[in-house]
C-alpha cells in the first residue's frame, strides 16, 4: 500500500487524483502494491488499511530528526513502527521544493523524477 498524504499546507504541482494516477502508473506492473489518497492522519489511514508499519525515506539529519519524531508519535498513537530508509547520496539533495522551483523555471527534471520500472 503506497498512502498519498493531502496536506492542505503544502502546495502541489499536480492535484490528488494526479499524483495517485502516476503513483499507480509507475507500479502498474507490480499487482500487490496498490495507492490510495488520504486526507487524515497517517496512523489513522494506516489502521483503516490495516497496515502495521511505515516505510519512509530520509535524505538529511533534519528529515531523520524529523521522521524520528513522527515515528514517536506514531508509536504512541497506533503501536505503529517505522523503517527509515536512508538515501543513496546522489539523490541526498534532491527535494519536492528544489523539483517545484526548477519547473515553475522550466528547467527539465527527469533525472530528479522516478521512471517507470
Amino acid at each position: 500500500m503506497i498512502g498519498v498524504g493531502v496536506n492542505e499546507r503544502k502546495k502541489y504541482i499536480q492535484n490528488t487524483d494526479q499524483r495517485v494516477s502516476t503513483i499507480q502508473q509507475l507500479y502498474a506492473d507490480v499487482p500487490k502494491i496498490e495507492v490510495k489518497a488520504y486526507t487524515d492522519l497517517t496512523v489513522d489511514f494506516a489502521h483503516r488499511e490495516h497496515t502495521t508499519y511505515f516505510i519512509k525515506g530520509v535524505r538529511t539529519i533534519k528529515d531523520f530528526e524529523y521522521e524520528r519524531e513522527q515515528a514517536d508519535i506514531n508509536r504512541l498513537l497506533g503501536g505503529m513502527e517505522t523503517l527509515l530508509l536512508v538515501a543513496e547520496p546522489q539523490f541526498a539533495s534532491i527535494s519536492s521544493s528544489l523539483v517545484r522551483e526548477l519547473i515553475h523555471f522550466g528547467r527539465d527534471v527527469s533525472e530528479f523524477l522516478p521512471q517507470k520500472r
